[in-house]
């Protein structure tokens, strides 16, 4: 798919076999790790609609309100701050919509520098933690 700004890009489509529609939306490089929760999610039998946003500014509304109105929740994943970040711009956005949004991604607090995988790993964000923090929420 050619690069369009404020078009996203849908990587997995909707299971219609499941109880519960979910989304993960995804922005930069944050998209693998929303794609490695996802694959740990499907042994459980969830499979979420993926999206690739591939753009923040313009977002692709469009997409994102059909989103907003089909799920039950949207998860974000960004490479940032959950504090207006991608995944703030979404919830303003969807704010009257059905989906529950749930934001994952760097907390509003200083982040030591050093290797990358171990500051996500104290962070929360890597797929094993995340898919846990999903099945949680949906037990819920």
């Amino acid at each position: 798919m050619d690069f369009a700004p404020g078009v996203a890009e849908i990587i997995n489509e909707h299971k219609p076999d499941q109880d519960q529609v979910i989304a993960f939306v995804a922005a930069g490089d944050a998209l693998g790790t929303a794609q490695d929760t996802a694959k740990i999610l499907s042994e459980s039998g969830i499979n979420p609609i993926i999206i690739n946003l591939r753009s923040i500014k313009p977002m692709d509304e469009k997409l994102l309100k059909a989103l907003g109105k089909s799920c039950n929740y949207i998860f974000t994943f960004e490479n940032g701050s959950v504090i207006g970040g991608m995944g703030s711009r979404l919830q303003q956005l969807l704010q009257f919509d059905n989906a529950r949004i749930v934001n994952f991604g760097y907390p509003d607090q200083f982040i030591t520098h050093g290797n990358t995988d171990i500051l996500k790993e104290l962070i929360g964000f890597q797929p094993n933690q995340l898919a846990g923090q999903v099945l949680s929420i949906l037990q819920r």
